[in-house]
């Protein structure tokens, strides 16, 4: 079944912030269009700069989709229709649908009407022992805090500090991700994106954390008449350096 909406995040307020209402509605009619199509029109002011970012999310959400609407067709061929009913797949996917659109915890009828019996929880009991369940351990508060200072420190745009706080207790970066983030953000800030406009375009640390944008693939800024060689050489070190970290 063909999808027929996009998610919007939240998030996204924030990156909007600079925008005018002209910006803003060609920039939600252009995610429409390619949700629907994937064509990209009407890209004709500085939303232009914002809608890579807001692409890659929505292909991700498609991906993300489509491999429910698998899963559940997969489903309803084992027992989530009668034989032969030809309309099995169709409805299968617009209740997937509507499970992802409510929040709804997806549950096949059995397994919500059918209590586990005594026995089968004292099996499961002696399961757990056998093999606990791997809990993955917390980065250390204090460790994360300093991180995260750092990153603010570095990061050009310091706006709704609490926000982006949260973004980065969300990852709980080690120490690797985190020279990758600091070095990301020494590219980016001398990107041509990042120096326009004063710093116009550079999204709300938030924004940049949760959509992974230490991942970006970044234009170095052009260099200009009064810039040495060295600031060059020194550009091209960063970027490279960045994506042989990636690698």
């Amino acid at each position: 079944m063909a999808k027929k909406y996009i998610k919007v995040y939240f998030d996204l307020l924030d990156a909007l912030e600079p925008f005018g209402d002209a910006e803003r509605g060609r920039l939600f009619t252009a995610m429409l269009e390619y949700g629907r199509s994937g064509a990209i029109s009407g890209l004709s002011g500085n939303e232009r700069f914002l809608f890579p970012m807001i692409r890659a999310q929505l292909d991700r959400d498609k991906i993300n989709y489509e491999a429910q609407c698998q899963i559940n067709f997969e489903n309803g061929k084992k027992g989530g229709a009668p034989q032969g009913n030809s309309n099995a797949a169709q409805k299968q996917a617009e209740i997937s649908e509507i499970w992802e659109t409510t929040g709804i915890n997806q549950k096949q009828p059995e397994q919500a009407k059918q209590p586990k019996s005594r026995q089968d929880k004292e099996k499961d009991k002696e399961k757990e022992k056998k093999n606990p369940p791997h809990i993955p351990p917390k980065g250390d508060a204090g460790v994360i805090s300093d991180g995260f200072e750092r990153f603010w420190a570095a990061y050009p745009r310091k706006k709704a500090k609490s926000n982006a706080l949260k973004a980065f207790q969300k990852l709980e970066p080690d120490s690797a991700l985190l020279g990758r983030i600091l070095r990301a953000l020494e590219v980016q800030k001398a990107s041509q994106d990042w120096q326009r406009d004063a710093g116009r375009y550079i999204p709300y640390p938030a924004t940049w954390l949760n959509g992974m944008r230490w991942e970006d693939e970044t234009v170095p800024q052009r260099r200009s008449a009064d810039t040495g060689p060295n600031s060059s050489i020194d550009m091209e070190k960063l970027h490279e350096m960045l994506h042989r970290d990636s690698m």
